[in-house]
């Protein structure tokens, strides 16, 4: 019954079926994707272990995921990721060589770094306004007949592109070396 529902469920003409997998109980999706000829079948680790307080159904658990994961290959996926060296230990084993497996750890680094770098570029700009707007309103407040918030429309995106092209050939390095990190994913 569980095998005719996926067959109708991946046979609504996926490309790719990408299968978060903690531990191994059965390769029946797996299976089923790679029947159905679906041009991209991937499995990702996340895991390193089995996370049961029972320990009974923990041990019980990790003998049935070392019987699976002598068994896997890569005729159940055209894919197998993972998001560290012990995940890919974890759940592939031995049963696909290392060198088969995309180990995800780069892309984390790299998405992790995404608001550090975007602050590292927007800081200056930012403390620029706000001092910015600091002295506007000290003029504000001193001398109420100017009108400051006109004014302020006018010197911002002056003041902001001023301070970018002051400051981004000193970022340019930590900018660059972001985007050649790219070149260390696959």
């Amino acid at each position: 019954v569980f095998r005719k529902e996926i067959i109708e469920v991946l046979g609504q003409g996926f490309d790719i079926v990408h299968l978060h997998t903690s531990s191994w109980r059965g390769f029946l999706i797996e299976e089923v994707a790679m029947e159905l000829g679906i041009p991209k079948v991937i499995v990702h680790s996340h895991s390193t272990g089995i996370d049961v307080k029972d320990k009974e159904e923990r041990v019980q658990r990790i003998h049935i995921h070392e019987i699976y994961q002598k068994q896997f290959s890569l005729k159940y996926a055209t894919d197998v990721w993972a998001c560290s060296h012990l995940a890919a230990t974890w759940l592939f084993g031995t049963s696909v060589p290392l060198d088969k497996i995309v180990n995800m750890d780069y892309l984390i680094l790299i998405t992790s770094n995404v608001f550090l770098v975007g602050m590292q570029i927007a800081a200056p700009v930012l403390l620029a306004t706000l001092g910015q707007d600091i002295i506007l309103g000290t003029i504000s407040k001193t001398a109420p007949q100017v009108n400051v918030f006109q004014m302020s429309f006018l010197f911002k995106p002056i003041l902001g592109a001023l301070i970018l092209t002051w400051i981004l050939p000193m970022l340019m390095e930590v900018i660059t070396e972001y985007i050649t990190s790219f070149s260390n994913i696959f």
